[in-house]
């Protein structure tokens, strides 16, 4: 019986033994000194992944600001077709999406007893208007075809290019309004006239109330095309073109492609280019954004952009260590391009860096701090 009392007791001890060696194993979510530990499930909670460094090629960056414009023809007017009065504005507001058709303001013809016998010489009136415009559209049209030409030789600046751009599109929108007044003429007299939007945009201007007169050709609505938008971008007269764009728009940083290089010296001192987003990305018109520009290609470390925390000494990383430890590097960014940055100091290669779930794993390493503190 004291045998098996002996043996008994040597398995209780080595049982005891195995479970300590557990719980070693199962190391609970801490925090040591500057990092933090987490357990297996702690760590799937956060749902972390954890990628190595590598050394890569990312590009030099140089930061300038732009103006947001819209592309030729993308900005449409609707102006008033005749003399008459507000009758109908339509329930929607700046910033809200249009569709093609919908109709926005209502104008009633305003014709005393007078008038209407002068209908006739109105009409008159109104056809001489619609062929001045047909031959302004004429004229814009041929002085943008010919400074095209001259930009592609580079003897035309940007700017006018674009001066000339705007002028066919006010052309081709006066135009639109007097044929607008011709059909209000033919049709029935003393009838409203329906001003619909002519494409699928937003609206961003919208110049009528109820009971307001209006004019021939007041433009009483504006509506924004959807499509790519453009950043004029000013730079230095004697930077290089860029080998890529990236522009900061709601928070992101979005890819944009080269329309035209500017080729004089504007009065702000600097050459400005012409860029364009990718459909799709609408930042508001006329505001100011900040675009990276991509240059030489320099090889370092590289790490995906997610995997940076920015905190109040700096930039930093967290760095996968043994036994389920990770602590925070302090790290010196050279270059961000493309949801990836260039780390000039702090890191070294082949080190595990937490690429996903960075923002919760410092949430846990204060919440373990304060717990221990508590304690």
């Amino acid at each position: 019986m004291k045998r098996l009392a002996v043996v008994v007791a040597v398995i209780s001890l080595a049982c005891r033994g195995g479970d300590g060696d557990d719980d070693e194993a199962r190391v609970p979510s801490r925090v040591h000194g500057r990092a933090v530990i987490l357990d297996d499930q702690a760590r799937a909670t956060l749902e972390l992944a954890v990628a190595p460094v590598r050394e890569a090629e990312l590009p030099d960056i140089r930061v300038r600001y732009g103006r947001v414009a819209a592309r030729p023809g993308d900005e449409l007017v609707i102006a008033a077709p005749l003399v008459g009065q507000v009758t109908a504005v339509a329930a929607v507001a700046i910033g809200d999406r249009v569709t093609a058709g919908q109709e926005l303001v209502r104008v009633g013809p305003v014709l005393g007893a007078s008038e209407r016998a002068a209908l006739g010489v109105q009409t008159a009136e109104i056809g001489a208007q619609v062929a001045q415009a047909e031959q302004e559209v004429r004229l814009r049209e041929a002085e943008l075809t010919r400074t095209r030409d001259l930009a592609k030789d580079g003897i035309a600046s940007q700017a006018k290019l674009q001066e000339a751009e705007a002028a066919v599109t006010s052309a081709r929108a006066r135009l639109a309004a007097a044929r607008q007044g011709r059909q209000a003429q033919a049709g029935a007299l003393g009838r409203a006239v329906s001003l619909k939007s002519p494409a699928d945009g937003t609206l961003i201007a919208l110049d009528a109330v109820v009971g307001g007169g209006v004019e021939t050709g007041r433009p009483l609505a504006r509506v924004l095309r959807g499509g790519a938008r453009r950043i004029d971008l000013s730079v230095g007269a004697s930077d290089p073109i860029a080998t890529a764009y990236e522009v900061h728009v709601d928070e992101r940083w979005l890819p944009a492609r080269l329309v035209a290089r500017g080729t004089t010296i504007a009065e702000d001192g600097n050459r400005h280019d012409l860029i364009e987003l990718e459909p799709g990305a609408e930042p508001l018109l006329g505001s100011t954004v900040e675009v990276r520009l991509a240059t030489a290609q320099t090889r370092g470390l590289v790490v995906p952009e997610s995997a940076v925390l920015s905190a109040a000494g700096g930039d930093i990383v967290y760095v996968e260590g043994p036994h389920g430890t990770f602590e925070p590097h302090l790290v010196q960014i050279t270059a961000r391009f493309g949801g990836r940055v260039r780390v000039a100091r702090g890191l070294a290669a082949g080190d595990a860096v937490v690429v996903r779930g960075v923002a919760a794993l410092r949430g846990e390493a204060v919440r373990a701090a304060l717990g221990n503190d508590e304690d």
